[in-house]
């Protein structure tokens, strides 16, 4: 949302989910990668800039995208939605990758966080078929871009990791 004014109570529940599992993700970095991983530094982020870059143009496209066909305030709302739902599939797959990736030798389980996110993407999902009657067209536009946007991000973390690999051998 853009403003103040139009954070809802959903808005505002689902921020306090997403903060829960920013928490938890954090406390399973510092358990596997260390203290260094308490706090966001450029030693501990990789590619800042190109996952900024993922969030804003997703947001920006589907809002113009959107804009055209609904009132000021439904396309708002539409834009939380959609990229709501956009990210939670992407969220997803990539939560069951790390744990997948970490199994149960680090202790992490990710089921919890994985029950949430199914269920909100649910939740979200039935709204946008509710609220927008091309929500069958429109996804796959919409789900196009994002898939480019990501396989983007992808390609700037795998140089990143290069990079700070590459680095690492160096200092060790």
């Amino acid at each position: 949302c853009h403003d103040e004014k139009n954070i809802t109570e959903e808005i505002l529940s689902h921020a306090m989910e997403e903060g829960r599992h920013a928490l938890r993700l954090k406390k399973f970095a510092v358990k596997i990668g260390g203290n260094e991983f308490n706090k966001y530094s450029e030693s501990t982020l990789l590619c800042q800039q190109a996952a900024q870059d993922y969030f804003q143009i997703l947001d920006r496209f589907c809002e113009k995208s959107l804009q055209p066909h609904f009132s000021p305030e439904d396309t708002v709302h539409l834009n939380y939605l959609y990229v709501t739902w956009i990210v939670e599939i992407r969220a997803l797959s990539v939560y069951e990758s790390y744990q997948a990736a970490l199994g149960d030798s680090h202790g992490v389980n990710l089921s919890g966080l994985l029950a949430e996110e199914t269920k909100h993407l649910e939740s979200v999902e039935k709204e946008l078929r509710a609220q927008d009657p091309d929500f069958l067209t429109r996804r796959q536009e919409f789900q196009a871009v994002e898939k480019q946007l990501y396989e983007e991000y992808i390609s700037a973390l795998s140089q990143a990791i290069g990079s700070w690999g590459s680095q690492n051998e160096i200092h060790a």
